[in-house]
């Protein structure tokens, strides 16, 4: 799977923040492929075991994203109300849907 230009230039920019700042949040519209620009990011900065938080949904289709990218990194994907029960350590940590995490609850 091939990354398109406007992801690629995505990824390089992340990759500079990361570098400088150790932590970046990449924010696009629906259907641009942050997934993919995220495992990218993953393997372009060598990292060997990635952890990807998502909602339950979404774990299939990540876990094909990965496959079909062919990187050999560990990559664990899990729901988000699953992260209590994990023990493993990770070089880099994704957490898809973080704006779900900053929004007032329901009553």
């Amino acid at each position: 799977m091939k990354l398109r230009n406007y992801q690629i230039k995505v990824r390089d920019e992340a990759i500079k923040i990361i570098r400088n700042r150790g932590i970046v949040y990449v924010a696009a519209m629906v259907r641009t492929g942050k997934t993919l620009i995220s495992l990218s990011i993953v393997n372009e900065l060598s990292y060997g075991r990635c952890l990807f938080l998502t909602k339950k949904a979404a774990i299939e289709g990540i876990k094909e994203d990965y496959e079909q990218t062919g990187y050999t990194f560990f990559l664990k994907v899990t729901n988000h109300e699953q992260l209590h029960n994990l023990a493993d350590n990770y070089d880099v940590i994704i957490i898809d849907e973080i704006h779900a995490f900053s929004q007032f609850p329901k009553p």
